[in-house]
């Protein structure tokens, strides 16, 4: 099976300045309106690199344990019976687990860790699960043909492309559901975070200040949409259709 490995982002040249525009952007939002209001830019950073920190790993710890569970998930039996635990699982309120979580590990970094998995590892799981049921039968075929008929080989050169556009649909949901969650928990207590920034300005009924930490927010979220999501999005679409 031949699968593209370029992304082609830069067709144009104006390309390259819209991207260089959407790295630029936050950043220069956030020390402009920082001297406006009279706050430290290096804080508002840390906020936001805290949090970023804190949800990345999840992410990473949730795209494995995704990609663990739907290999697991193989056969027929496994899945008929630990399908309805996890889609009973991905219906449970994350924030119910909150105080469980910082009643064992403190209201900390491993709190907000293991909270962010349990709200981001399900889209992920069943996006994955159904590329994966999804896949033609030729491509199955195909694999076994070349030589990818089982072990190591199969799962780069066969389940790794088929459940590649599953994984990026599943961690786009997953990652926004991620950052709602990180703001809830970081305004609940875990700190330092974005959603303590803004909890704080809320508290202080400094609106222009709240204000600012959303858009700030809503701007390094579209940066990373841009440049990351969608690039990845688009070969998840050629994968599906090689």
């Amino acid at each position: 099976m031949r699968y593209p490995h370029h992304i082609k982002i830069y067709k144009k040249r104006w390309h390259l300045v819209v991207t260089f525009l959407t790295i630029v952007l936050p950043i220069v939002f956030i020390f402009v309106f920082s001297k406006i209001g009279g706050i430290s830019a290096g804080g508002v950073f840390v906020d936001i690199g805290a949090s970023f920190v804190r949800v990345i790993f999840a992410y990473i710890i949730s795209v494995a344990l995704a990609i663990v569970f739907s290999l697991l998930l193989g056969s027929a039996k496994a899945e008929a019976f630990f399908l309805p635990l996890f889609d009973v699982l991905q219906s449970f309120p994350s924030f119910a687990l909150l105080p469980i979580f910082s009643i064992w590990f403190g209201v900390g970094n491993i709190t907000a860790i293991l909270f962010l998995v349990m709200t981001m590892v399900w889209p992920i799981l069943f996006s994955t699960l159904s590329s994966l049921h999804m896949v033609r039968e030729d491509l199955k075929e195909a694999s076994f043909v070349f030589g990818a008929q089982g072990g190591i080989k199969k799962l780069l050169h066969f389940t790794v492309p088929v459940a590649f556009p599953g994984i990026i649909t599943g961690s786009i949901v997953g990652l926004g559901e991620g950052w709602e969650a990180i703001v809830g928990a970081e305004i609940i207590g875990i700190s330092p975070g974005i959603g303590g920034f803004l909890n704080k300005a809320s508290m202080d009924g400094n609106i222009p200040i709240l204000t600012f930490g959303i858009i700030a927010l809503l701007l390094i979220l579209f940066s990373m949409n841009k440049l990351i999501w969608l690039p990845l999005l688009k070969k998840s679409h050629d994968y599906s259709h090689e």
